[in-house]
This record gives structure tokens, C-alpha cells and sequence, in this order.
């Protein structure tokens, strides 16, 4: 199925059959990615009022971001679709804290 049509600022693809589609965060890279991901922000920005879309707007975006920052730093790994198996493996590639790191008391 060949795409005639992407507008990810607005999470829509026209496929080559007519048919609108939802954007998939998966199949985007770089800077598609990149603008995808600041229209997440925008709507999560405008949905302050809704509590589901903030919701779910938020938890797509800190998955999306994680998977972003595993691609980019860990080129060769396939980011998981466990969110929470995602999650620890991003803030393990940036360095964070994660619950299974000692605490240290000052």
C-alpha cells in the first residue's frame, strides 16, 4: 500500500486507495518524527480541559519519546512495545535513575 499522503502535524495519512488514516508514531523517523511528536505536545496543550485526551495524548507521547531516544542513541535495537520495558530502557540509555538504583543517603 503505497502513501500518497502524510500530514503528520496533524496525525493523518491519505492512503493511495482515498481512504484517511491515523498516523502510526512507528512507521515515522527523523524529522517526521520530530514534527509528529510536537503536534502530541499541541494537542495535549489544547486538551488541558479534557482529562482522557490528556491522558492518553500524554502516555502516546512519553512512549513515542522513549522510543525516540532508544532509536537514536541505541541504533541497533528494536524499541519494545511493553511501555514499561520501553520506559527503563530509555532512561537507562540517558542515564537516569531508575527504581533499581541504589539510594544514597546524603
Amino acid at each position: 500500500m503505497a502513501y500518497v499522503k502524510r500530514w503528520p502535524t496533524e496525525g493523518f495519512i491519505l492512503a493511495s486507495d482515498g481512504e484517511l488514516r491515523p498516523q502510526v508514531l512507528d512507521t515515522l523517523r527523523g524529522a517526521e518524527l520530530t514534527i509528529a511528536l510536537d503536534a502530541y505536545v499541541r494537542r495535549a496543550q489544547k486538551g488541558a480541559e479534557d482529562a482522557a485526551l490528556l491522558a492518553g495524548t500524554s502516555k502516546d507521547l512519553v512512549e513515542a519519546t522513549a522510543a525516540r531516544v532508544l532509536v537514536e542513541l541505541w541504533p541497533s535495537t528494536t524499541p519494545p512495545h511493553n511501555f514499561p520495558a520501553l520506559l527503563g530502557m530509555a532512561f537507562v540509555a540517558l542515564k537516569l535513575k531508575t527504581p533499581r538504583d541504589k539510594v544514597v543517603s546524603w
